[in-house]
């Protein structure tokens, strides 16, 4: 006569694994049928001794579904993982878009009544985009030529003056054949007579012409009084590499009311 255990299956109430015979469950190895065995039971029984507890030898039991929901957390923790990661990266890059450096007049210098050893002309022209090579020229610096009359001679300084552009890689400013740019210098007039005004701009570079002058002529200057002037040139469509030329006039005396730089 068979033994009815031996095809009955047994279903673990702790993890819901399947046993087809014993006492404890083959998969969690907890106890699942009645207490402990008889001597009688022992004999038709395949008696199953629980699981060591050593966690060296036989460490606790995880059933499936904690496994796949323990996978299923890892996943989800390395996705916010790398996604912090990626968003940290394209955060901490800089932002290069509308970053162009803009053509345009700087703020104009205060006036100035403080007295100056010697009429002087200094410049610093605006930088503007190196443009693409083989289309360019460079402007090495700014020679400024004035037309004294009689009466105010040298009340600016020399008449030659040469103005170096500081504020450009080896003092050079490169810029596209026939565009537009900008240029701009202080003069400082004398502190002695009563004023002077510069009544025209002109260029005396070949192949380059004036588009504006700020402020606009006749500018005047009080005795002492330090001015910023910007010119706007366009350059001519060829080659050039050396200094640009401005013409002063100067009127011999004050003709307007001294006006701030726009």
């Amino acid at each position: 006569m068979s033994d009815p255990n031996s095809s009955q299956e047994i279903i673990c109430p702790y993890c819901g694994a399947k046993n087809s015979v014993g006492v404890f469950c083959a998969e969690c190895g907890k106890r699942i049928k009645g207490d402990e065995p008889n001597d009688n039971e022992k004999a038709t029984l395949s008696y199953q001794a629980p699981p060591s507890m050593n966690p060296q030898t036989n460490p606790p039991y995880i059933s499936k579904s904690h496994r796949r929901r323990n996978i299923l957390i890892g996943i989800f923790v390395a996705i916010i993982a790398v996604s912090l990661v990626v968003g940290a990266i394209i955060y901490s890059q800089p932002n290069t878009v509308g970053n162009d450096p803009i053509q345009g007049l700087s703020s104009p210098t205060p006036q100035t009544n403080s007295p100056q050893s010697s009429p002087t002309a200094t410049s610093t022209p605006l930088t503007t985009p190196v443009p693409t090579v083989g289309q360019t020229m460079e402007i090495t610096g700014i020679n400024l030529q004035f037309q004294y009359c009689s009466a105010d001679q040298n009340y600016f300084g020399a008449a030659t003056q040469s103005i170096a552009i500081s504020n450009q890689p080896n003092q050079v400013l490169t810029v596209n054949q026939g565009s537009q740019f900008f240029l701009y210098f202080t003069l400082t007039a004398s502190t002695a007579g009563s004023g002077d005004s510069i009544t025209a701009i002109t260029v005396g570079t070949s192949g380059f012409s004036v588009v504006s002058i700020q402020p606009q002529v006749p500018i005047a200057y009080s005795p002492g009084v330090s001015q910023q002037i910007t010119v706007t040139l366009t350059a001519p469509n060829a080659s050039f590499n050396g200094p640009v030329q401005l013409v002063l006039s100067t009127s011999g005396g004050t003709t307007t009311e001294t006006q701030p730089p726009q």
